[in-house]
């Protein structure tokens, strides 16, 4: 039953309109592609540069702010350029614990 509840609020890349069996691979999967997504916002890109720091040339290049990533409030939809408070961390802070290796089920 729980399988089924959260596979009927779950929207996106996965059908879950198939039924889900508890050992089902699928859920963790989301859940990875999620990870993966919110974790480019803080990773630099080819070009070198991070979505978190937008437009801010000194926080993509100088080699004292580059490598200091913010855990900004919200981020914005399109860019991901952080927005809002920088100083209260809250849920974002989490994504460096999601973002570190974990053992597979």
């Amino acid at each position: 039953m729980f399988f089924g509840e959260i596979c009927d609020s779950i929207r996106g890349k996965i059908d879950c309109r198939q039924k889900i069996k508890p050992k089902s691979d699928r859920l963790l999967e989301a859940s990875e592609d999620l990870i993966r997504r919110l974790a480019r916002i803080f990773l630099r890109d080819a070009g070198g540069r991070r979505a978190v720091f937008g437009d801010v040339e000194k926080f993509q290049t100088d080699p004292h702010f580059r490598d200091y990533v913010w855990f900004y409030e919200y981020f914005h939809g399109d860019t991901g350029r952080g927005v809002g408070a920088s100083h209260q961390t809250g849920w974002t802070g989490l994504i460096a614990k999601l973002m570190q290796p974990r053992k597979k089920p």
